[in-house]
């Protein structure tokens, strides 16, 4: 089991940055479905007392942290209330430059008291690490990055806590147990990547339970951000043509495989790509959360074995293979707006 590279993240916890790990991993990869607890996980239960006050001390893998700071955390000029926070350290931390080292653990506690989705996270994030930060944020850029993958959307009452040890990263846990984001590969050419991509099997979304002749097609536009259009007909091959146009970001600028696609505004919602042939014919696309994937070729048929093989993969990756449905593809497609086979 693997780790995602550093990150640094901001908190207004008693008017601090608080903490970098510059030199450490970050958050566990693994292949294990979300249901599926590892025992090798980090678990760490924080429960407030009646009168809503934080324990005063925690114990992490046998060392003994002390509450520095607790405190509502606002968000923009309006003064959003977004979480109760609190701070626990193995040694006091004096200002913002000692929170941004790595040489002690310390542990970051968040109470959501408002649902947000992982799009204004995303934001609060970005903007609590460049306040803190400054003109070093170019610095932290790919590690913030790397923690708003990690984020999920989260209800009132829901909690994230970070803990930080030196020489072993950071681990991120969600109420209470330890987030397992899915690896994605190590490069993506976006320009090599874009074009038509047949859909030849799926975890499917509700919409596309149906999906005949689906085809999910990828344009850059020349703000960076990639035009998406999924054409499907719905329910046979004689049905209505049904079309989704959503609007892709590239999250991880390192790798260009975590996209945030947004089909509605302001929700933007993960897209990873975790699979991808060397020649670009044939690709995997899953989310974190494995509750959908796709299995994506530039034509719309694949031999069987190749076929297995790429199944194989999205088990190798978590996903229950039996919620996996082959699209029937069968072409010339007239009224398709995909040409193939003409």
């Amino acid at each position: 089991m693997g780790r995602l590279p550093s990150l640094v993240f901001g908190c207004a916890v008693v008017s601090v940055a608080l903490f970098s790990c510059m030199n450490g991993p970050l958050v566990r990869t693994s292949t294990a479905q979300p249901e599926t607890l590892d025992p090798n996980a980090m678990q760490l239960s924080i429960v407030r007392s009646k009168d809503g006050s934080f324990p005063e001390q925690l114990l992490v893998n046998g060392t003994t942290l002390r509450l520095q700071g607790s405190g509502l955390c606002e968000w923009g000029i309006l003064g959003i209330d977004l979480y109760r926070a609190a701070l626990w350290v193995e040694r006091p931390i004096a200002n913002a430059s000692e929170a941004l080292r790595a040489d002690r653990t310390m542990v970051i506690h968040l109470d959501f008291v408002r649902g947000l989705s992982k799009g204004q996270l995303r934001s609060a994030w970005e903007g609590s690490a460049k306040a803190n930060t400054g003109d070093s944020m170019p610095r932290y850029a790919k590690a913030v990055e790397q923690l708003c993958v990690a984020m999920e959307d989260v209800g009132d009452g829901d909690a994230y806590t970070f803990a930080l040890e030196p020489g072993s990263g950071m681990t991120v846990l969600r109420n209470g147990r330890e987030v397992t984001v899915m690896p994605t590969v190590e490069k993506v050419d976006l320009e090599r990547f874009m074009g038509d991509w047949f859909v030849i099997a799926h975890i499917p979304a509700s919409s596309e339970k149906a999906a005949f002749n689906a085809v999910e097609s990828y344009q850059l536009k020349a703000n960076g951000t990639i035009a998406t259009t999924y054409t499907f007909r719905d329910g046979g091959f004689d049905k209505d043509l049904e079309v989704l146009q959503p609007n892709a970001v590239v999250w991880d600028e390192t790798t260009k495989a975590t996209w945030g696609m947004q089909f509605f505004w302001p929700l933007r919602f993960e897209y990873l790509i975790t699979y991808l042939d060397p020649e670009y014919q044939t690709v995997i696309v899953g989310r974190s959360r494995r509750d959908y994937a796709w299995v994506m070729a530039r034509r719309p048929e694949i031999g069987e074995q190749e076929l297995a093989a790429l199944v194989q993969e999205v088990g190798k990756q978590g996903y229950d293979v039996n919620k996996v449905r082959v699209v029937p593809q069968r072409w010339p497609d007239p009224g398709h707006p995909v040409q193939w086979g003409r």
